[in-house]
């Protein structure tokens, strides 16, 4: 006799939608008796066939006809509505429930199993979902430990399928549940499977935005780590999560602890950083060995798993020192430089390669060389067809490379791809970096504002969803500047608006020493104060952004800030206030402009579709502070060329 009472009531339980073999071997009746008791609620509409051409069929009364019944010929059935459903789930008492749920669990995985064990090859498929559901939530009644222990690693295999589905809420139920129910198991300790569950549970939890949970997950994981290389794993993982949740600097502290179980020490002290960059960079030549940029996509594999360990503790080190600490950023790129052209490659050394290119643009100055190495490294994360970094090598690229020697528009496919890969590998972190660059890149490009302002909804809508609230106000910071810009503001020109807390978005991007934002924030009061014509005030955002500028390297932005410094001390020499400031003040003005144009004339050079009119634009501002008003008028014009040939509108407004 069914534990429930009629079947349709246990078919309820089973869920929306059942099939005649489950329901007979939990009502334990035969199929002939079932499809006998189907008939009534077949035919008032209840529960329909999922095959049409078994409608009919199910309506015969076997029971009576003498006729053989295969549990396949009428297919499975489900309810007609929720409504239905959920009325006929409460004619079963809650006394009951848990016990027709475990019965039902028992007997889905005992068949799940029976056909994985015929077909080895076969994956997991989605009925493990229902399986692992019917048991936790009858699993205070499971009382054997060995069956405990088995659903504590079905609660695994399900986290993981849930997690590789981008399902983060549910892979953390998964995940919580496996670890509730092993801890009750009267069995030894299994724990190399509460390190696994441990490990989804604290991944989960942190890209469901639960930060507090997550890391005390990882502190569970730290004391309890079998060996180095296993703690190395647990935290790389927390390093994405110390990213997501803010937390830059205490990421940068992390890795160096965890770095220096792997012989690598990254000092603290200014004078011993310095010396360590300089006795790296001289042991790049030696790693090189004479070989050419693309010879290294034949290097050697790493076997060295402890090599390995440090490539990709490294890797997710440089976020966090690149946002959150740029004075840290040069040694962890180096030295993971040195790492791969040493010891040979790792999926993980593509970063290594596409962020030494990143140096070699912003800082070393030698921009085909840069370029050289993004695309050596994107053609080796293709050899190892490695999806988990594809975004984050696409984001580098697009963000920090190509532009520097191609026109700024060819970035937006690259940026598109990067955030789709992203996505696809789940890389929350790279493709939070991306939500709040495209905005910022399609404003450089000139793109209608109104378009960039609807378009950065997108992106600010991933942000809350993987609650990045860094990442969320950079990204409202922009999105007011846009509104600025098309006088949107209660004040043209500024960030003021009833609606828009904009002391709240900066203190809140300090705080998390998002050093992105804080640039962008101070970049945005630059321009703002210059289109007004306050060029005290634009100074006084050139000071404020000055210590921050190692946090936007090699971006666009980067380039953006040295060419409105460039116009703003240009026209602080040439206004009459000026004229009163002191001698050394106006030198100082006076040698910055110089650098920057050098910097604008070398970026011109490189990639004249980009910064060509930027480029004509500065040299027209100090010809006429200069006095030299035939020539500036002459390289306006030019810049205005330069601008309609490569279709820049801002650079046009610039003029």
């Amino acid at each position: 006799m069914s534990p429930a009472g009629s079947p349709i009531r246990v078919a309820a339980s089973i869920g929306h939608e059942f099939d005649l073999q489950t329901l007979a071997g939990i009502c334990d009746r035969s199929l002939a008796e079932l499809t006998s008791a189907l008939r009534e609620p077949l035919r008032e509409g209840m529960v329909v066939p999922l095959q049409a051409e078994h409608h009919y069929a199910a309506l015969l009364d076997v029971s009576e006809s003498g006729l053989d019944v295969d549990a396949d010929a009428h297919g499975g059935y489900r309810f007609l509505h929720d409504r239905v459903h959920a009325a006929a789930h409460s004619l079963i008492s809650e006394s009951q429930r848990a016990a027709v749920r475990l019965r039902i669990g028992r007997l889905m995985l005992s068949r799940y199993e029976a056909e994985r064990h015929e077909n080895p090859g076969r994956g997991e498929d989605p009925r493990l979902f229902d399986i692992v559901n019917h048991l936790n939530q009858s699993r205070h009644l499971i009382t054997a430990a060995d069956e405990q222990v088995a659903l504590a690693r079905l609660n695994r295999r399900a986290g993981e399928r849930a997690r590789a589905g981008a399902a983060f809420f549910n892979a953390a139920d998964y995940y919580r549940s496996g670890l509730e129910v092993l801890s009750r198991a009267d069995a030894p300790a299994d724990k190399a499977l509460q390190f696994q569950l441990l490990l989804g549970a604290a991944e989960s939890e942190s890209l469901c935005g639960e930060f507090e949970l997550a890391e005390s997950y990882f502190e569970r994981i730290e004391a309890m780590a079998p060996g180095e290389l296993e703690l190395a794993h647990a935290v790389n993982l927390r390093l994405k999560l110390y990213q997501v949740a803010g937390s830059h600097r205490e990421g940068v502290g992390l890795a160096e602890r965890t770095l220096r179980l792997f012989d690598i020490t990254l000092p603290r002290d200014a004078a011993d950083v310095a010396q360590a960059i300089a006795a790296e960079l001289a042991d790049i030549e030696k790693n090189f060995a004479g070989r050419e940029i693309e010879a290294l996509l034949d290097a050697p594999q790493v076997q060295d798993p402890r090599v390995r360990a440090a490539i990709e503790l490294l890797v997710n080190a440089v976020p966090c020192a690149y946002i959150g600490q740029p004075e840290a950023f040069p040694l962890i790129a180096l030295k993971l430089l040195n790492l791969s052209l040493r010891h040979g490659n790792t999926p993980a050394s593509c970063v290594a390669y596409s962020v030494y290119g990143l140096m070699l643009v912003s800082v070393f100055g030698d921009i085909s060389a840069g370029y050289r190495f993004s695309e050596m490294s994107m053609r080796l994360n293709e050899r190892f067809q490695d999806i988990s970094l594809r975004g984050a090598l696409l984001h580098l690229h697009g963000n920090h490379i190509n532009f520097w020697t191609r026109h700024i528009r060819t970035d937006l496919p690259i940026l598109e791809r990067a955030f789709m890969a992203c996505w696809e590998a789940g890389d929350s972190v790279y493709a939070s970096y991306l939500a709040f660059q495209t905005p910022w890149q399609l404003f450089e490009i000139g793109e209608k504002l109104d378009d960039v302002l609807d378009g950065s909804e997108r992106f600010a809508g991933f942000s809350r969803q993987t609650h990045n609230d860094a990442v969320f106000d950079t990204i409202r910071l922009e999105q007011q500047f846009l509104r600025a810009l098309l006088g949107q503001t209660a004040r043209p020109l500024t960030l003021e608006h009833p609606e828009f807390d904009e002391q709240q978005c900066r203190d809140y991007l300090a705080q998390a020493h998002f050093g992105c934002g804080v640039a962008l924030g101070h970049f945005i009061d630059l321009i703002l104060a210059y289109f007004r014509g306050e060029l005290e005030v634009a100074r006084r955002a050139i000071e404020a952004a000055e210590p921050h500028l190692g946090a936007v390297m090699a971006t666009p932005s980067e380039a953006t800030f040295h060419f409105f410094r460039a116009l703003t001390y240009a026209g602080s020499l040439a206004e009459k206030s000026g004229a009163e400031r002191s001698a050394a003040e106006r030198e100082a003005w006076q040698k910055t402009l110089e650098t920057d144009f050098k910097k604008l004339e070398r970026w011109a050079a490189a990639s004249p579709e980009t910064f060509a009119a930027k480029h004509l634009i500065v040299r027209a501002e100090a010809k006429r502070w200069r006095g030299e008003l035939l020539e500036a008028l002459s390289d306006y014009d030019a810049a205005i060329d330069a601008a309609q040939a490569s279709d820049f509108q801002i650079g046009r407004a610039h003029v």
